[in-house]
């Protein structure tokens, strides 16, 4: 298994990406390995990776939005409800409509088990799919949810 600390994703992108860490990493997780990660290291999961700025919404960073492509087509946002960020991903999907929006809780993850995963912890996930969801352009899910990664679906 690999752990990969919080931190600035960017740096952590830049130390880290196109490198023998990054190809053993991608075995460990071809092999059915376990990725783990919090904050940061969350975002560097994902093929798309958004960059923030405290007290400015995600940002978009050219040439520094590839993370380690282990979730294709998912973009992650850590710290859900404790930094506010429910409507972060609206903009990012608009303009990547084929990228699946994760916003997660702190103290919460999601273990990805295949296509599938399962919503863990004791806060909630927002999914972001590019569709209205009654007045929001999200839905939550629950500790116990379990939704697909490429229907789009939950279970």
């Amino acid at each position: 298994g690999v752990w990969i600390s919080g931190g600035n994703q960017g740096h952590l992108a830049n130390v880290i990406l196109d490198t023998r860490s990054h190809r053993e990493l991608e075995a460990v997780w071809q092999r059915g390995g376990a990725y783990g990660d919090v904050s940061g290291g969350a975002m560097l999961a994902t093929s798309f990776m958004l960059r923030g700025l405290d007290g400015k919404p995600m940002l978009i960073a050219r040439r520094h939005t590839r993370g380690f492509s282990l979730l294709q087509n998912v973009v992650i946002n850590p710290h859900l409800t404790a930094q506010q960020r429910e409507s972060q991903l609206v903009t990012a999907l608009h303009y990547r409509s084929e990228l699946l929006g994760v916003e997660i809780d702190n103290n919460t993850a999601i273990v990805v088990n295949g296509r599938t995963f399962t919503v863990v912890g004791d806060g909630r996930v927002a999914i972001y799919d590019n569709e209205p969801h009654g007045s929001r352009w999200f839905y939550y899910l629950d500790p116990g949810a379990v939704s697909d990664l490429t229907t789009r679906t939950v279970r």
